[in-house]
């Protein structure tokens, strides 16, 4: 005698994958590829050809060869089922219509374990997973369970609001909670808060008795066992067994409008406990602390590297975030556990943050990685004649006058002009007046033949040198150059603008009338003025 759903989904579907050559369901559902053969495990809850009650197996792309792995345990049939943690559960129908009983079967053998009963308040027709937070569900015709595992007992979340009989519910890998009802035959999604569920779509059949539903995850693909009473005609009618108005059958479910695809029929054959197993796909570990440089230059490429593995051993695929608003985008893929290496220049002086983040072939994506945190820095080159130079370091630096005169290859003698007192402070090797080199202020230095000088470091950002009446050496720090005219008509009180020209040895002079020309970052300028202020590095 049939099974009648009172309030429920029945069964338990194991999924084994059986890595098969890629084929189609049925000459007539040509268009539905099956990605591999599975065999699926569910719950005969009744077979019009004598089969025993029992839990079956059944390859996913020929539901009609079902295998009887043994007859039940249960004092009813199995309703509802799941996969979970490498376990398949399922819930009985409980004729008084409560307090369903859970249960484990082995898939190997078809043997059944009592878990305990549930305690619920209606009978229980469905089971899912969800893997994103160890949860299982369980519903009744109108509410939605958790279960615990351990002991069976359920725990009310929450009336779902549903048109009659949710008969069955499934959960995608991503944690998405699905139902199957029987009065409306439509597909819902279910709030796993707060258990109520909005109707996304009728699926067109004509279901009744018992049946169920699961999730492929590994596929992300829902299957109904559904089981068709009366047919409704069309290519229907073509696939059920010969004279028979009702027909169990195995099809695909679309979640985002309920329609669905026929893959084959299981005779006249209610399956139940329908659950499939899985091997979900883990994200790649997160990438290790990325190796490299902590300080750069600006312009110029520099190498970092990191790896990490992926626990199912896939390849994997990296992406750096520079911290300066660019990525590598996804590099790879490259096997687990490979260091990978990568180049990149900052054009701009400042702390920057790297880190990567990793994931793999089938698009599962890691956290990403601590930062490795680096200085770039500025560079620049000092083009100096045999003779005196006058210069200004435009860049941050500890430098004394002593330490610049080690630096600078063939230099003899450093001066600074003292505005306060109107004299030059000397250094030269063997002076005891050492002294700083101040950010913005210009300095004479004597070499005794051409050479190149690089000092780097980070942008200067402002200065406050004071300005005394009469002659002041300043120092021009900023990248863009600038106008001696500009430079005569921001300073308060100035009368004259001098730069040395060290190709010619003679100073270019700048006042109301004479030719401009131009102060470029690093050259150091004399200013004459009638009175006191304060120069901030602005023209």
């Amino acid at each position: 005698m049939k099974k009648k759903i009172l309030g429920g989904v029945f069964g338990i579907l194991l999924v084994m994958s059986i890595f098969s050559a890629i084929g189609i369901a049925d000459e007539k559902n040509d268009d539905f590829k099956i990605f591999a053969r599975d065999i699926f495990y569910a719950y005969n809850a009744y077979d019009e050809g004598g089969m025993s009650e029992g839990p079956i197996s059944f390859p996913s792309d020929d539901p009609g060869n079902v295998t009887l792995l043994a007859p039940t345990s249960s004092g009813d049939f199995i309703a509802g089922a799941c996969w979970a943690n490498g376990t398949w559960y399922g819930c009985e129908y409980s004729s008084s219509g409560s307090n369903s009983n859970i249960w484990t079967i082995d898939p190997s053998t078809g043997s059944m374990t009592l878990v305990g009963a549930s305690g619920s308040t209606q009978t229980l027709n469905g089971l899912a997973y969800d893997p994103t937070t160890d949860t299982m569900y369980a519903c009744g015709s109108t509410v939605l369970y958790t279960i615990d595992m351990n002991s069976g007992s359920a725990s009310v979340v929450g009336a779902m609001g549903n048109a009659g009989v949710m008969i069955g519910i499934a959960c995608d890998a991503n944690g998405n909670l699905y139902g199957l009802d029987l009065a409306d035959e439509g597909l819902y999604s279910i709030n796993k808060t707060t258990g109520s569920a909005t109707l996304i779509g009728s699926t067109g059949l004509s279901l009744n008795y018992a049946q169920d539903m699961a999730f492929d995850k590994d596929n992300n693909i829902l299957y109904l066992a559904a089981f068709i009473y009366p047919i409704k005609g069309g290519a229907t009618i073509e696939l059920a067994p010969s004279g028979q108005r009702y027909f169990g059958g195995l099809y695909t479910c679309n979640v985002s409008d309920a329609s669905v695809t026929l893959i084959g029929v299981f005779g006249v054959t209610e399956v139940t406990g329908f659950a499939i197993p899985y091997t979900l796909n883990s994200p790649p570990d997160t990438p290790v602390l990325p190796s490299g440089p902590t300080t750069v230059i600006t312009g110029t490429e520099y190498s970092f590297s990191t790896n990490t593995t992926d626990p199912d051993g896939d390849d994997i695929y990296y992406m750096f975030d520079w911290g300066d608003g660019s990525n590598t985008t996804w590099l790879g893929p490259y096997p687990s556990g490979a260091i990978v290496t990568t180049n990149h220049s900052w054009n701009e002086a400042g702390i920057y943050n790297i880190t990567v983040k990793a994931k793999d072939v089938n698009n599962a994506e890691s956290e990403w990685s601590p930062s490795l945190q680096i200085t770039a820095i500025n560079m620049f080159t000092f083009y100096l004649f045999q003779g005196w130079n006058l210069i200004t370091i435009p860049v941050e630096n500890n430098y004394t006058a002593s330490s610049l005169l080690a630096d600078i290859p063939g230099c003899t003698i450093i001066l600074k002009w003292n505005a306060s007192v109107a004299d030059f402070d000397l250094y030269a090797p063997g002076v005891p007046n050492d002294f700083p080199i101040e950010d913005g202020v210009g300095y004479l230095v004597g070499i005794s033949s051409d050479t190149l000088f690089n000092v780097s470091g980070m942008p200067i950002e402002s200065v406050a040198v004071p300005l005394y009446i009469g002659w002041n050496m300043l120092g021009w720090f900023n990248e863009e150059p600038v106008n001696a005219s500009l430079i005569y008509t921001k300073i308060l009180g100035c009368s004259i603008v001098l730069k040395w020209n060290a190709s010619v040895a003679d100073f270019d002079l700048y006042v109301p009338g004479a030719s401009d020309f131009l102060i470029n970052q690093g050259d150091g300028f004399l200013v004459a003025v009638n009175q006191e202020s304060i120069w901030n590095g602005d023209p």
